[in-house]
């Protein structure tokens, strides 16, 4: 293996760059730290080119355990120092592993719904890191078909979407597309569309969900756009019992989704 010592290495410059969205765009790759991501990448079939590890931080024996799988692929796994490492982590107490991944170009011909009654997952203007990687970890937990992403403020590489989404943010069926696409695919998929918005007349709970449908969530500051509110879909709403005029973005996207497996298990 080989080991770098030095802050101003070029590979540590380039891992520096990567935390930025316009580098990770412009190269095609992203960073993944973590075993647990990193594991989880990998058995997503994830390419993960060079690996970084520091025996410095973390737990022994996790990190062994990584290194070790890696190992049995053309991964390039390169040892560094504290300050090396410390110098291109994304994290205040890093267990000590990083990685260089590709990014995965998907059509929606390489994710085949899992029934006959799919449930995709509409996420418009997501802008917060944290509240994307919960969703996605929780679609995954919900058995989502496929999550469709338009307007995103944020990218789906990012470091803290990777890591609040524990890794799963590769497991799920994603792609980004314009809102005129995706509609033009739902309506030719005869799926119907389920749009949350706190001005809806009814609730939830009263609409039909057990069948092929796609609920549209909106970003956390203006909800969902006029392209959703003025189509004529169906609205929906989460009441409220308290003070507050709306739940986080994540814990709603949760009650959506398991809403319609609810319904699902007792139809």
């Amino acid at each position: 293996m080989d080991k770098i010592t030095s802050r101003q290495n070029a590979r540590v410059k380039e891992l520096v760059k990567l935390r930025d969205r316009s580098h990770r765009d412009k190269m095609s790759k992203f960073l993944i730290e973590g075993s647990r991501e990193l594991l989880a990448a990998k058995n997503s079939k994830i390419y993960v080119e060079e690996l970084y590890w520091c025996s410095e931080f973390g737990s022994a024996a996790r990190r062994e355990k990584t290194l070790k799988e890696f190992e049995k692929s053309n991964t390039q796994l390169i040892e560094t120092t504290r300050e090396v490492f410390e110098k291109f982590s994304n994290r205040k107490s890093p267990d000590g592993i990083l990685g260089v991944g590709w990014y995965e170009k998907k059509s929606l011909e390489d994710y085949p719904f899992k029934s006959d009654n799919p449930l995709i997952l509409i996420l418009e203007g997501v802008e917060k890191p944290g509240n994307l990687g919960a969703i996605l970890r929780s679609a995954d937990c919900a058995g989502v078909d496929l999550v469709l992403c338009s307007d995103m403020a944020v990218d789906i590489y990012n470091p803290n979407v990777i890591r609040s989404s524990q890794g799963q943010v590769f497991s799920v069926p994603l792609i980004s597309a314009p809102n005129e696409w995706i509609l033009e695919f739902l309506r030719e998929e005869r799926i119907e569309i389920i749009v949350s918005t706190p001005s809806a007349k009814d609730p939830i709970w009263s609409q039909t969900m057990n069948g092929a449908i796609a609920i549209v969530m909106g970003s956390e500051k203006e909800g969902v756009s006029d392209f959703w509110m003025n189509g004529s879909f169906h609205l929906a709403k989460i009441p409220q019992f308290g003070g507050s005029d709306s739940l986080n973005l994540a814990a709603a996207t949760i009650v959506f989704l398991y809403e319609a497996n609810r319904q699902r298990v007792l139809s």
